[in-house]
């Protein structure tokens, strides 16, 4: 036999003798999956009642839940909401079923929403004028922790209690460098609105869109949902600490 017929056979000897193992214990390794996988799926549609309960319980209004996603590392569900009578995507909001040795916690970010976008409305009334926001403390998503090992008990004391948002505008009005000083008396408005509300802090982001850009409904939303490209932008002032603004000299883009 040749050279390399001696590799030929001894490779087929090597495999057969790898697949023996895999065939015997196959159905064990069936199982395993099978059953981590439909425990998996129970603990998801599980999350995602005991979310619908809790918002139902702290709102007093139905709740659709969709899209769980679950995330190992603090051992909780992320996933979306909207109120069951206004299921339109614009009223999406965030919400995470976190479970620990002791407890399982809800957390949302509806009630932040709820107040700040009627502050919005009031200072920028103009239909030329949307809105979106971003709740950035208490956090739903955990990856801004870089203790990876930090344990959900522990993380509820090393981070107290407050609320920080992100907001953006986007704004439809004639191209214009900066904010006018219309505008920047509206921005000390919300400021001051958002101080009542006991916020902690809040980044406002004022984004001039190109109007050929946005030709529709549909590309509002998807602006509110995602936010926009430097490619439909034309300025942007980004106001670093929105509770710091008590008058008009206060603003200073960056």
């Amino acid at each position: 036999m040749s050279k390399k017929g001696w590799f030929i056979g001894i490779g087929i000897i090597a495999v057969i003798i790898l697949l023996i193992p895999l065939i015997m214990f196959s159905p064990i390794i069936y199982m395993s999956l099978k059953y981590g996988i439909q425990t998996l799926l129970a603990d998801k549609n599980g999350a995602m009642h005991i979310a619908e309960k809790t918002l139902e319980e702290r709102y007093h209004q139905e709740f659709i839940v969709s899209n769980a996603k679950y995330f190992d590392v603090f051992d909780h569900f992320e996933m979306e909401a909207v109120p069951k009578d206004q299921p339109e995507s614009s009223q999406k909001f965030n919400v995470a079923v976190y479970k620990s040795s002791n407890k399982t916690e809800v957390r949302d970010d509806y009630q932040i929403r709820k107040d700040i976008l009627p502050l919005l409305r009031q200072s920028f009334s103009d239909s030329k004028y949307f809105f979106r926001v971003k709740n950035t403390f208490p956090g739903i998503e955990l990856t801004f922790w870089n203790k990876e090992d930090l344990t959900w008990d522990e993380a509820l004391k090393e981070y107290p209690s407050g609320f920080s948002v992100s907001v953006a505008v986007y704004s439809l009005s004639p191209d214009t460098e900066g904010l006018t000083e219309n505008e920047k008396k509206r921005v000390v408005k919300l400021a001051e609105n958002m101080r009542n509300y006991k916020f902690k802090s809040s980044d406002l982001y004022f984004h001039r869109l190109k109007p050929s850009t946005v030709t529709n409904s549909a590309t509002v939303q998807e602006i509110i949902e995602k936010g926009a490209g430097s490619d439909r932008i034309t300025s942007t002032c980004v106001v670093v600490d929105l509770l710091d603004v008590f008058r008009t000299e206060d603003i200073v883009c960056r």
